[in-house]
């Protein structure tokens, strides 16, 4: 089956395959069973089980089978570098800040 993982999330028949791509990039969590999942273009192969995930590149195949029972994998567009919120913004930065003026003055 074809899918566009635009779903938030999905459940795969034990022997089943899925495959697809996506407009972003993507996070692919199993949130129950285990799956086997090919990207496109790597040299290596995943196998999660439960909790674990994988950041899957935007437009990039992908091919997602369920193991030996029904898995359930939820998706959410991961966040681009550019998106990511500044290293130094907010309240890390005052601390930066602050720490700074402080040292000075014990100096």
């Amino acid at each position: 089956m074809t899918i566009n993982f635009a779903k938030p999330s999905f459940t795969i028949a034990a022997g089943d395959t899925v495959s697809g791509q996506s407009e972003q990039a993507q996070t692919f969590t199993v949130t129950a069973g285990r799956i086997w999942l090919t990207i496109a273009g790597e040299d290596e192969d995943f196998w999660l089980s439960a909790g674990e995930s994988v950041t899957v590149p935007a437009h990039r195949l992908v091919v997602i089978e369920a193991d030996q029972q029904n898995s359930s994998v939820a998706s959410v567009a991961a966040i681009q570098p550019q998106q990511a919120p500044a290293k130094n913004a907010g309240f890390p930065f005052q601390w930066q800040k602050l720490t700074k003026k402080i040292s000075h003055v014990f100096a």
